[in-house]
């Protein structure tokens, strides 16, 4: 048998492999098996690893709806105090900061902490209020889209 640095060394590499297996459980990496499994069902039968994933995907997004309409209905609207977390939607006071939609950022599986910082830049609106809101500031810059469309695409001389 040829001798190999493994098998000079077999005590000491069992000590690596799990100093590194505690290592890596502890900063809540995934353990070498699980990647093995992981790319060994990606390889043998994709379709049931794709359909693993769709529930998991659903199932961290009915996670994350749950936490935003729980918000929703603890906050209520601004305006006129409607609290059907279906009926309310997030209004973003500056879009100087907006990184995404909330519900974006619900389909999109953001994480926790981000999705809450981006909570924290809005105010909740019942759909009404908020359309309100935005009609207001749609007629307002109205006249400066049709100024704005004018300038590039100036009347044809006829």
């Amino acid at each position: 048998m040829k001798e190999t640095y493994y098998s000079r060394n077999r005590e000491k590499c069992k000590k690596k492999a799990k100093a590194e297996y505690q290592r890596q459980k502890a900063e809540g990496g995934a353990s070498n098996r699980a990647l093995a499994r992981y790319y060994r069902m990606k390889q043998e039968d994709p379709e049931r690893l794709a359909e693993i994933s769709k529930k998991a995907k659903a199932k961290a997004v009915k996670r994350k709806r749950a936490i935003v309409d729980k918000i929703k209905a603890d906050k209520g609207c601004a305006k006129c105090k409607e609290r059907n977390p279906r009926k309310l939607d997030f209004h973003h006071k500056e879009l100087k900061g907006k990184r995404s939609s909330v519900s974006e950022m619900v389909k999109d599986q953001a994480p926790d902490d981000r999705m809450l910082q981006e909570i924290l830049k809005c105010s909740v609106l019942c759909k009404d209020c908020h359309t309100a809101l935005h009609r207001v500031n749609w007629l307002h810059d109205e006249n400066e889209t049709k100024r704005w469309r004018v300038a590039l695409y100036p009347p044809s001389p006829v």
